[in-house]
């Protein structure tokens, strides 16, 4: 089983650098500000790093080969901010770039075959971006308080 990875959350997130969904959650947790640099949209989709374990244990099972793109919901970065400041219930300003560059950053996935064989193989299915922002914080937590 062999997953191309777009954009991954979880508890064991570590690095809030270069990546943007664990540098909003660090700001949001310490009220800081969010800043959004780029001048244009930008695109991106995230799984939770146990689901996306779970769903390629459940189909190396089967023993057939299999190939695909991690998935989850798509959101724009501006979205996505507002999203964990809503989501971690935080007081941090969100301040953007104007977007004057009409050619949209689109690294992601354009298949939704990811959540298809989540539904298929893990009979459930993926957490929400909510959630994972929760996990994902809760972990940058863990690991500023020095707990594993």
């Amino acid at each position: 089983v062999i997953n191309r990875l777009f954009g991954l959350t979880g508890k064991y997130i570590q690095n809030t650098q270069p990546y943007a969904l664990a540098e909003f959650i660090q700001c949001a947790l310490e009220n800081k500000p969010i800043e959004i640099w780029s001048n244009r949209l930008v695109y991106r989709r995230f799984v939770n790093d146990r689901e996306l374990s779970r769903l390629m244990l459940a189909m190396s099972l089967t023993g057939k080969s299999a190939l695909f793109d991690s998935g989850g919901e798509l959101i724009e970065l501006r979205q996505l901010a507002i999203r964990v400041v809503s989501t971690l219930n935080s007081k941090s300003e969100i301040s953007s770039q104007e977007v004057t560059d009409q050619a949209a950053d689109t690294y992601y996935s354009k298949s939704d075959d990811y959540e298809k064989l989540f539904a298929t193989h893990v009979n459930s299915y993926p957490l929400t971006l909510d959630q994972q922002i929760q996990i994902t914080a809760e972990g940058l937590l863990q690991l500023k308080s020095g707990r594993k």
